[in-house]
C-alpha cells in the first residue's frame, strides 16, 4: 500500500450544528456541499477536508484521520490480507473510503479522491 498524504480529518460531536458553525464562523473555513453522508465538510486550503459529524452513539466521540490512496478497494484487500478489518467502501460526490480500527483502536479511514478540490 502506498499513502499518499492525508486528505481528511473529522471529528464526532454531540453538538454537530455549534461545531460547523464554529469551524464555518471562527475558523472561517469554506463549506462543501457532499452528496450520500451526513455530515458538514469543509474546504481546506491545501485540498484537504475536515468534516464534522454527529456522534451516532459512539462514546467517546471520534475523530478520524484518512490517509490518502490510489485505490481504496486494493488498499482495504492489503488491510484485510494483513488481519485487520474493514467495513465497506463507502462513496460521496468527491471520496470512496473504507473505515478500520489500527492495533492503537483508533478509527482511521483510506480514502481515494473521485474529484480532488485542489
Amino acid at each position: 500500500m502506498h499513502i499518499k498524504g492525508i486528505t481528511f480529518v473529522g471529528t464526532r460531536t454531540a453538538d454537530q450544528p455549534a461545531m460547523a458553525g464554529f469551524v464555518r464562523d471562527v475558523l472561517g473555513l469554506q463549506p462543501l456541499q457532499v452528496k450520500g453522508v451526513d455530515a458538514d465538510f469543509f474546504a481546506l486550503p491545501d485540498g484537504t477536508t475536515f468534516a464534522v459529524s454527529d456522534t451516532g452513539g459512539a462514546e467517546p466521540p471520534e475523530r478520524t484521520v484518512g490517509f490518502l490512496v490510489d485505490d481504496v478497494e486494493a488498499a482495504a484487500r492489503e488491510l484485510r490480507d494483513a488481519g485487520y478489518g474493514t467495513d465497506e467502501v463507502a462513496t460521496t460526490d468527491i471520496h470512496r473510503y473504507v473505515h478500520f480500527r489500527a492495533p492503537d483502536g483508533r478509527l482511521y479511514e483510506l480514502v481515494e479522491e473521485l474529484h480532488p478540490l485542489s
